[in-house]
C-alpha cells in the first residue's frame, strides 16, 4: 500500500478493494486486527490519489465514532504526515475532511431511528468509497443502502463498500461468514471477504498487549471471539442443562481411526429433524478414556426418519468419510425405538429394525447395546456433567463440524427439578409442535452411558 506500511491480511484487504470486479469487501475478525486502522488509510490514499472523489464513514453510536474511529482516523493522519490546513481542512461541525484537491471525507454516526428506516438523512448523496466502522453494530439494512448509493465518480477499479466487524451473532456473520446453519456463506461475485485475528496486526507492540489481555479474558465465549477470531463458538444462556460443557474445550478435530469400532447412536423424535451421531472410543492414557464424536446426521422433513439417516451413513461407510470400515459396529440409543413402529408399509417394523436392516454389513450379535431403560435425566446429567468437568476418567470432544449437537448442548436448559426444560416450536409450514432442544444431547447421552453402563451404574451406587 502506497505510504502505510500495513500487515499481511490488510495487504490482502487492499487488494480486494482495488479488483475492479469486486463492490463490496468485508474486513472481520477479532478484536485489534487491524481493521478500523486500514479503512482509515484506504480512505486517506484512495482521496489523495483521485481527486474530487467522495467517501463516508460511518458507525452506528455518535460516542464510538468519535472515541474510537476518530480517534484512529487521526492517528493515520498523523502516520502520512497531514496537517489541518496543509492537505486539508477539517470541519468539526460537519465532522468533514476537505482535501486540497477537492475529495471530501464525511463521518456519520448512523444508529437506526424508527422514523427514519430508509436513512433519508443522508440525502441524496452518493460517494466513492462508504465504509462501515463495526457493522455488526448497524443494520443490514443500512449496509443495502451504502451499497446502492457508493457509485459517485468511480476511480478505474471502481466504487468500494467497506464493512469491518468481530465473530458473533450478527447480521455481518451471516451475510459474509457463516448462514445459521453455520454452513460457509457462498459469496456472490462482486463480494470479497478477508478475516484476521490481533495477530495480524503490523505493530508489534499492540499484539503483545492485547493478546495478553485478551488471553485474561474470563468469558471463553468472548475470548474465541476476540482473540482467536471464531466465527463458530457459541454463548451459554444460563440454566443451562449441561453447564460444563464448554463449546471451545470440548471441540477438537480428531480423524476417524478404521482400526477402532464406530459407534452410532440415535434418538427418534423427527421433529425438527432425526438424529444420529457416530463416535469412537478408545484408551487414552490408563487412566482416561476418550469418547469422540466424529459426525452428525439430522436430516429434517421429509427425511426425518431412522431410515433416511442410517442411509446416509450407509453411504459413508461404503464411500464416504467411514469406507471400507471393517472395525465393527455398535448401535445404541432411545429404548422407545425397541417398540415404536417406524411406519412404513403394512409390515410391523420397529425404529431399531429399520436401523438393524440398513446397517446390517456392519452390524453383528455383539453390536446392540441400547440400554434397557431410559436413564432418567438428571442422573445423565449428572454423568455427563462429571465426564465434562474431568471428575470421571471419560474425555468427550465432538467435531467441530457437528453445529447442530453443538449448539444443542450449548441452548438445552435444564427446569427447576433439573430435568430437561422442554421448549417448544411450531413449524411455520407443517403447523407441527415440537421440542427445540435435547435431540442431539440425549443421543449423545444414550451412547456415552450405553458404553460405560458399569461406570454409570457405580456412579449412582456411591450417590444413593
Amino acid at each position: 500500500m502506497s505510504g502505510f506500511h500495513g500487515s499481511y491480511k490488510q495487504g490482502l484487504a487492499w487488494e480486494a478493494c482495488h479488483d475492479p470486479t469486486a463492490d463490496e469487501v468485508f474486513f472481520g475478525g477479532g478484536a485489534r486486527s487491524g481493521k478500523s486502522i486500514f479503512i482509515c488509510a484506504h480512505e486517506i490514499i484512495e482521496a489523495t490519489t483521485w481527486p474530487g472523489t467522495r467517501g463516508i464513514i460511518g458507525r452506528k453510536e455518535y460516542t464510538s465514532l468519535r472515541d474510537s474511529t476518530l480517534k484512529t482516523w487521526w492517528e493515520v493522519m498523523a502516520m502520512f504526515g497531514y496537517r489541518d490546513g496543509h492537505e486539508f481542512k477539517w470541519n468539526g461541525q460537519d465532522q468533514e475532511v476537505r482535501w486540497a484537491n477537492g475529495s471530501l471525507t464525511m463521518f456519520r454516526h448512523l444508529r437506526n431511528e424508527p422514523s427514519d428506516p430508509d436513512y433519508t438523512r443522508l440525502g441524496s448523496t452518493e460517494f466513492t468509497r462508504s465504509a462501515l466502522d463495526e457493522g455488526n453494530e448497524c443494520e443490514e439494512r443500512l449496509a443495502e443502502i451504502l451499497l446502492m448509493r457508493t457509485g459517485f465518480n468511480p476511480p478505474p477499479h471502481g466504487c468500494k463498500f467497506i464493512v469491518t466487524g468481530n465473530p458473533g451473532e450478527y447480521w455481518t456473520k451471516y451475510r459474509y461468514v457463516y448462514t445459521k446453519k453455520n454452513e460457509p456463506v457462498e459469496l456472490t461475485p462482486r463480494q470479497r471477504v478477508i478475516l484476521a485475528t490481533v495477530k495480524d496486526n503490523p505493530d508489534p507492540k499492540v499484539r503483545a498487549e492485547y493478546t495478553r489481555r485478551l488471553e485474561g479474558m474470563r468469558s471463553e465465549y468472548d475470548k474465541r471471539r476476540l482473540l482467536y477470531g471464531d466465527w463458530l463458538v457459541q454463548p451459554q444462556t444460563g440454566m443451562e442443562f449441561l453447564p460444563e460443557f464448554n463449546s471451545t474445550q470440548h471441540t477438537e478435530r480428531i480423524p476417524y481411526d478404521p482400526s477402532k469400532a464406530l459407534h452410532a447412536t440415535l434418538d427418534f423424535n423427527v421433529s425438527p429433524y432425526m438424529t444420529l451421531l457416530v463416535f469412537q472410543v478408545w484408551r487414552e492414557s490408563p487412566t482416561l478414556w476418550r469418547v469422540h464424536f466424529l459426525k452428525e446426521y439430522c436430516p429434517a422433513h421429509p427425511l426425518s426418519t431412522a431410515r433416511a439417516a442410517c442411509q446416509m451413513l450407509s453411504r459413508d461407510l461404503k464411500e464416504g468419510c467411514f469406507a471400507g470400515h471393517k472395525s465393527g459396529m455398535f448401535i445404541y440409543g432411545d429404548r422407545s425405538g425397541k417398540s415404536r413402529k417406524a411406519g412404513e408399509g403394512p409390515v410391523v417394523m420397529h425404529d431399531f429394525d429399520v436401523v438393524e436392516q440398513e446397517l446390517a454389513r456392519h452390524l453383528d450379535g455383539r453390536s446392540d447395546r441400547v440400554l434397557r431403560s431410559n436413564p432418567p435425566h438428571v442422573k445423565a446429567r449428572e454423568f455427563m456433567g462429571h465426564c465434562f468437568a474431568g471428575r470421571l476418567p471419560i474425555s468427550i470432544t465432538f467435531d467441530p463440524d457437528m453445529n447442530t449437537t453443538i449448539t444443542d448442548h450449548v441452548h438445552l436448559k435444564q427446569g427447576a427439578d433439573g430435568h430437561i426444560l422442554k421448549e417448544y416450536a411450531i413449524d411455520p409450514v407443517s403447523k407441527v409442535r415440537y421440542e427445540k432442544w435435547g435431540h442431539c444431547v440425549q443421543a449423545a447421552y444414550y451412547g456415552v452411558i450405553g458404553a460405560f453402563k458399569d461406570m454409570y451404574d457405580d456412579m449412582n451406587e456411591l450417590a444413593s
